[in-house]
């Protein structure tokens, strides 16, 4: 897709001043298509369900899960001095955070089209830079959409009711003409790299659950302070806060 390809609002959009976009965002908008059934806001709309464009949907992808090239790096860490820190498990940024860099969260979505998984975890720098200085948006949208795999040729079935999706969310959650993203983080991956962050800055775990050390450690005392554990289950809390 090139430049001639895109509408004239994308430069808008490319512009949009970001106090103005935080300012102005809201969880929940009326669309066309949708219906609140009862209630101080009944009302149901008297359009078809419009689903957003190829590029709309690029767009809204690569916000959530885009690739913004090469990352800056960990740059200090006392403990590593005068060396780099190593625990970022990515070499590439990505548009939303992830802490220590371990960055195992992975995008799903679903649409009327059907069921897609775009990976970009592993991808390598796909933010192209033009001689301009300026990011070449076509090829940036262009290397995610290469990145798309579909998984089912139509929606997915997630029932309008609780504990599948929250009852606020029930209108307008995958209803007919919207754009249904899951990102998923790999909590069994964050935790191994949580424990090898902790190793590496001194601290090894035991088992609290048991109420005993965790066996093989010896070895590697001199790594960690073995008089000053840390409990499992507070390490696996701390994963899964922070995937979360």
């Amino acid at each position: 897709m090139g430049d001639r390809d895109f509408p004239p609002g994308l430069t808008e959009a490319l512009r949009f001043p970001l106090v103005e976009a935080l300012l102005g965002r809201r969880s929940r908008r009326f669309f066309k298509g949708a219906n609140i059934p009862e209630g101080p806001f009944a009302y149901r709309s008297r359009h078809e369900p419009m689903p957003l464009t190829e590029l709309e949907r690029m767009m809204v992808l690569t916000a959530m899960a885009g690739s913004t090239g090469w990352q800056y790096l960990i740059m200090h860490n006392a403990r590593y001095a005068p060396h780099l820190p190593n625990y970022a498990g990515s070499a590439v940024g990505r548009t939303f955070p992830s802490a220590a860099g371990f960055a195992t969260a992975e995008l799903f979505f679903t649409d009327d089209s059907g069921v897609y998984f775009m990976g970009t975890r592993d991808a390598p720098n796909l933010l192209v830079v033009g001689n301009e200085g300026e990011p070449d948006i076509a090829a940036w949208l262009e290397a995610h959409r290469g990145r798309i795999r579909k998984l089912a040729d139509r929606r997915l079935s997630l029932p309008a009711r609780f504990p599948h999706i929250e009852g606020h969310n029930h209108w307008v959650a995958n209803r007919p003409g919207t754009l249904f993203a899951m990102p998923v983080a790999d909590l069994a991956q964050y935790q191994l790299a949580n424990l090898c962050y902790y190793l590496q800055n001194g601290y090894a775990v035991y088992d609290d659950v048991h109420g005993c050390e965790i066996e093989g450690l010896e070895p590697y005392q001199d790594l960690y302070d073995p008089d000053n554990l840390v409990p499992l289950s507070f390490v696996e809390r701390y994963s899964l806060s922070e995937a979360t």
